[in-house]
């Protein structure tokens, strides 16, 4: 009886993953700090779900009980996505924002690298990359930096490679761009995206890209912070 439940379970996690935006299982398991095999298994069926269910569920925005059971609402796209929002993983606070760096006294800004993710988001790592003139709107501000783009959703206001300059003690603005965050399950990376915010309420961010264009929502419980971009340096 259980062994006849496992591949309906992992075929639901199949496609949960797919419509959250990962094309495959090893790069869901990338992004979210996974073991791939362990992963792999529970998606193929060679084993049950068991306690990660909860993690597969919060991860890729659907319930648990239709992750395991099929009872409830079925993924949709992120486009439109009207589930309510998942608590994220008690015991990860934000470790990786980079706005936490003090400003050299030499004047640089430092720059963050964003590696594209699944579903159009950047992973920001720890290390920096690259030390660049320091913006004069940028002087005096405390914990200003830049973040090299990559993937091509903002093209063509941000192309890859081009640095974004970051005041993070900005309030949101609407009609601007900002870099949004949340922290990955691992806690060892920042994830974020890079979109123009159009509006919000207390439950929303209400955002915009241009490549393809599309408007659409994310929930401020799952991407509480808001760094405002105020400028950038062209890629060479």
């Amino acid at each position: 009886m259980i062994e006849e439940t496992r591949p309906e379970a992992a075929e639901r996690l199949k496609l949960a993953r797919i419509t959250r935006g990962f094309r495959t299982a090893k790069e869901a398991a990338t992004f979210f700090g996974w073991a791939y095999i362990t992963y792999a298994q529970h998606e193929s069926g060679e084993r049950g779900l068991g306690r990660q269910s909860a993690k597969y569920a919060a991860a890729f925005r659907v319930s648990e009980a239709w992750l395991l059971t099929g009872e409830g609402v079925p993924p949709v796209d992120d486009a439109n996505d009207p589930l309510p929002p998942h608590e994220r993983a008690s015991g990860q606070p934000i470790l990786a924002v980079p706005a936490r760096e003090v400003i050299d006294p030499t004047r640089k800004l430092n720059v963050y690298s964003g590696a594209q993710g699944g579903g159009g988001r950047l992973i920001i790592g720890t290390d920096i990359v690259d030390r660049v003139e320091m913006p004069t709107k940028l002087r005096d501000v405390q914990g200003a930096y830049g973040l090299m783009i990559d993937g091509e959703s903002m093209v063509p206001e941000y192309w890859p490679g081009d640095v974004a300059w970051i005041n993070p003690h900005l309030r949101p603005a609407r009609g601007k761009n900002h870099i949004f965050y949340h922290t990955p399950p691992d806690g060892r990376e920042a994830e974020a995206i890079v979109k123009r915010l159009n509006d919000w309420n207390d439950r929303e961010w209400h955002l915009e890209q241009w490549n393809p264009h599309r408007q659409f929502s994310e929930f401020r419980r799952e991407w509480p912070i808001a760094h405002r971009v105020v400028g950038k340096y062209d890629a060479d």
